[in-house]
């Protein structure tokens, strides 16, 4: 069995097939590397039980166990709207896995176009914002107690905080200092419209 599976080859680790449960476990999947998406995860595809199936992969730096367990709760309070994608449990229960390249997590497939490609006419952007009325209005019914900061915010805010204390002045340096660097002129048109915006950043974050 072991052999079988390494044979696939496809670069989904056994310990991953072993948490899957039927009908993925034994099932080939159809690599897509980042499949256009900057978030550093990892995207397969597969095909079985007359539906299409994905696996991600997120990168070790994000999110942490305690953050995706979050994220999952709050996709399972919203699964009576039909366009987001539920992660399904694996043999233990869990909805997602984790091995020393990531956390790994179990959809649907969700078909459809980037935005990018399409016209953004009256009728697609009125839907997309309903939906998006739709999702605030199921979460907002979540009671919480005082005034809680959101993940992503508490996120920014140290992002920005270290940025502000030295992280910017290291990449400035490195785009000064290496002048083979093929992107060099455009780092360094960044750094000097982020150092300039720090602070209003920094300041709409805290309010």
């Amino acid at each position: 069995m072991t052999l079988w599976l390494d044979a696939m080859n496809d670069g989904v680790p056994l310990e991953v097939r072993a948490w899957l449960s039927q009908p993925w476990r034994g099932v080939a999947w159809e690599s897509l590397g980042a499949a256009g998406g900057l978030s550093g995860a990892r995207f397969w595809r597969t095909s079985v039980a007359g539906g299409r199936w994905g696996l991600r992969c997120w990168p070790r730096e994000h999110p942490s166990r305690e953050r995706l367990a979050q994220i999952h709760r709050w996709l399972r309070l919203a699964s009576s709207l039909v366009f987001l994608p539920q992660p399904l449990p694996g043999v233990d229960g869990c909805s997602w896995c984790e091995t020393r390249d990531g956390l790994w997590e179990l959809t649907a497939w969700m078909p459809g176009e980037s935005a990018a490609r399409l016209s953004a006419d009256d009728a697609r952007l009125v839907s997309a914002m309903r939906g998006v009325a739709e999702l605030h209005a199921i979460w907002s019914r979540e009671s919480t107690a005082g005034n809680v900061v959101s993940p992503a915010v508490r996120e920014r805010r140290a992002r920005l905080a270290a940025l502000a204390t030295g992280a910017l002045e290291q990449l400035e340096r490195v785009a000064a200092a290496r002048g083979e660097l093929p992107l060099r002129a455009t780092g360094s048109t960044g750094c000097r419209a982020l150092r300039a915006a720090l602070p209003v950043l920094r300041a709409r974050l805290e309010e």
